[in-house]
């Protein structure tokens, strides 16, 4: 006589589902019967990071839908996003835990989890510490800022959507955690400021100016990197944050333009990324030349003696890096996912404007091994879009 698999005991049915690691396998486990998905939540609370999905930017044929590119199928597939893709003015400006960072043209910050489409309010743009004033009426200078030599000047709607803000990078998931910190580095100021859920205001780590190179919470603190290499350690959990600081040695070894923080475990590697300009003669983009990327170089910190070791080989792992928030996966438990790769956005375009044009376009896949870089698939019909693409891991809480 053949299995009845739709009267599995409860119990077996719940202990093969905390089995299970993508999310996608999840939802079909659950699609089986009745008896499957009364067995088990419908949302997964012990799921590993998933593989992420490129949220590509908004086109014209699609207005409440968001194309996103799945590694996993090499497909796109188009979410309904109808509070993120109806507004042509909001942009995304990075993404951590799952949850997509919004801007448009008001001081406003969203968080926006694309798979439960819940949403949280932020404390807006005109909270932060050096915004001294805001006003709609001044038109294209409706932020007044202050530099740290008291001289104050003006910045417009547009600007400081598309270039206030570098990256925003979360403790945690909202849904999961209410007392969730929210760190954001500041392109304008080189500055680090956070937030605490419920806050109506951002604040400034003074002691860790300049440490703006990249941010990520790891080990149950944030770490931020500055241009040399050092580490600044932020501990924003009491009254007011404290900071210490790794200082490496060499300084400035490890060269590169723009520098990651990526936790793995209990190692922290530093991803320096190397730019050349690269000259355009066919008028595509709208100007003669760019910067797009060149190489990787990758480090360990070897906590013994505080010194950045080069990494040869990243073995299974897969780094993904850009205007989110830095994650590794080992590869051989997603497929589509290639181990001792690098998978890269373009998170540095605003440097590439010229004339208003922009492409965006500096993605790709580096191979660690060989130094070859491979384009990611199915995007040249999205040049010339912005803002650039961004990786975000699906949570569906």
């Amino acid at each position: 006589m053949g299995v009845d698999w739709t009267q599995l005991p409860a119990e077996l049915l719940e202990s093969i589902s905390k089995n299970l690691k993508i999310y996608a396998d999840y939802v079909r486990f659950r699609a089986v019967c009745r008896n499957w998905r009364s067995a088990v939540p419908k949302i997964p609370l012990d799921l590993p990071p998933q593989l992420p999905w490129l949220v590509l930017p908004p086109t014209r044929s699609h207005l409440t839908y968001r194309a996103i590119f799945d590694l996993s199928t090499d497909k796109l597939h188009h979410l309904s996003l109808p509070e993120y893709s109806t507004n042509p003015a909001k942009r995304h400006r990075g993404s951590s835990e799952g949850w997509l960072v919004i801007l448009d043209l008001s001081p406003d910050i969203i968080l926006l989890n694309p798979l439960s489409r819940a949403k949280v309010h932020l404390p807006p743009l005109s909270t932060f510490p050096k915004v001294t004033g805001f006003n709609y009426s001044h038109i294209s200078n409706e932020y007044e800022l202050q530099c740290p030599y008291r001289i104050r000047y003006n910045r417009s709607l547009q600007y400081m959507r598309d270039c206030f803000i570098k990256k925003v990078v979360l403790s945690s998931s909202p849904s999961k955690d209410p007392n969730f910190v929210a760190m954001a580095i500041i392109n304008e100021t080189m500055d680090l400021a956070y937030c605490r859920s419920g806050s109506d205001s951002w604040s400034i780590i003074e002691a860790a100016h300049s440490f703006s190179e990249d941010v990520i919470y790891f080990q149950g603190l944030f770490y931020a990197v500055n241009i040399d290499g050092e580490i600044a350690v932020c501990d924003v959990s009491g009254a007011s944050p404290q900071v210490s600081f790794i200082r490496t040695w060499p300084l400035l070894a490890v060269g590169g333009d723009i520098r990651y923080l990526v936790g793995s475990g209990d190692e922290l590697f530093l991803i320096t990324r190397h730019l050349a300009l690269e000259f355009d003669d066919t008028g595509l983009y709208g100007h003669n030349s760019g910067y797009r990327t060149r190489k990787f170089d990758v480090f360990r910190l070897d906590w013994s003696v505080l010194v950045w070791k080069e990494v040869r080989s990243l073995g299974d792992e897969a780094l993904y890096i850009g205007g989110n928030s830095s994650l590794s996966l080992q590869a051989s438990d997603f497929p589509g996912c290639v181990g001792n790769r690098i998978y890269y956005t373009d998170d540095y375009s605003e440097n590439n404007f010229h004339d208003g044009a922009c492409t965006g376009d500096d993605m790709g896949i580096y191979n660690l091994g060989d130094g070859s870089i491979k384009p990611l698939p199915s995007f040249f019909f999205y040049t010339l879009q912005w803002p650039p693409p961004v990786w975000i891991t699906p949570n569906p809480c």
